[in-house]
């Protein structure tokens, strides 16, 4: 079978997005393009069809093009979305890849590159079979991190906490913390103090920061706008919670706790307030955002202690044909080799 590759506009991609199971914010059509915008590279939303006209995939594409034609990187970040429930994963995304190395590989001459989602270890090992046997070859990896099971009731997800984390949300509900969320630009600014006040004390950096998202939220449309919690105690913000709640997945993005909102607990009772509603949206996992064992150790005993299972490091496949895409292997290698560290 053939699968056809087509680009689509913005009311096209989001008519459709909403019938994938793996809608992930990866591939929000403003967070993407502004994604795109930092590294240069162009932004293509593009859907995949089957020879009969149905829809079997979507993604974004971001493209970083060589200078005079001589090849560059076509980039999906967490997988073509494939899953309409009932087997279509299997069935569909092998001939998605199919369609996506034909238009970006054969025919631009590209690297095509692809990211793995996080998910359960069954999940992800049928996915990587399907992977090398199109052919595609592993590059890299990215960070483990930890998923949540939403599936059993919230009662029984709350007693997989560890007891001393347990203890902590116990507290933190006593403190007469008010939570106010949702995708209001008042409460991103409230995010933003937070998170600016936390760097700052901190001295770390963060690739896509408060700021990254801030603008990213500001023009995208209702359907795929960030969750923002803030707690608030005495009328003062003290944590805040930013988070995409979307498809079968939510995913904790960034978090800012001040000294008055650790003494209250009030991270912990966004963490849950996050996992409360991402079950109300049909959510199945809560993705933790990444871990760290070595880096940072706190954060990592922080989120072992919500009681989920930790994932193995997800990888990066890619391939590549002809003397563009050796070029283009050959140029990004001698670039890793000579930029600055």
């Amino acid at each position: 079978m053939t699968y056809a590759v087509k680009l689509i506009d913005l009311n096209e991609w989001l008519a459709a997005a909403k019938s994938f199971n793996d809608y992930a914010f990866t591939h929000f059509w403003e967070y993407a393009k502004k994604a795109a915008d930092r590294v240069g590279a162009a932004s293509e939303h593009v859907a995949v069809y089957t020879e009969h006209g149905a829809l079997a995939g979507l993604c974004n594409v971001r493209i970083k093009r060589l200078p005079l034609g001589m090849g560059g990187i076509a980039y999906v970040s967490g997988g073509p979305m494939v899953d309409q429930g009932e087997g279509s994963v299997e069935k569909h995304l092998p001939y998605v890849l199919g369609a996506l190395r034909r238009r970006y590989v054969t025919g631009q001459g590209l690297i095509l590159r692809i990211s793995q989602r996080h998910k359960m270890i069954r999940y992800r090992d049928i996915e990587e079979a399907i992977y090398r046997q199109c052919e595609f070859e592993t590059h890299g990896c990215t960070n483990a991190t930890i998923l949540i099971d939403l599936r059993p009731e919230l009662e029984k997800i709350r007693m997989g906490f560890h007891q001393k984390w347990r203890n902590v949300l116990n507290k933190s509900e006593r403190q007469q913390i008010e939570v106010v969320a949702g995708g209001d630009m008042r409460l991103f600014d409230d995010f933003s103090m937070l998170f600016s006040d936390l760097v700052a004390s901190k001295g770390f950096d963060v690739n896509l920061d408060d700021h990254f998202f801030a603008d990213v939220q500001r023009h995208s449309p209702s359907q795929e706008q960030f969750h923002i919690a803030i707690a608030y105690h005495d009328g003062q913000a003290v944590a805040g919670h930013l988070s995409s709640i979307c498809g079968d997945t939510s995913v904790y993005l960034l978090g800012a706790v001040n000294e008055a909102g650790r003494k209250l607990g009030a991270a912990y009772l966004l963490q849950w307030h996050t996992i409360c509603e991402s079950k109300h949206h049909g959510c199945s996992w809560y993705d933790l955002g990444g871990i760290d064992r070595q880096e940072n150790p706190h954060v990592f005993l922080f989120k072992q202690r919500m009681g989920g299972e930790e994932t193995e490091i997800a990888h990066v496949f890619q391939c590549a044909e002809g003397l563009r895409g050796t070029v283009s292997l050959l140029l990004e290698k001698t670039y890793r080799a000579v930029r600055p560290s």
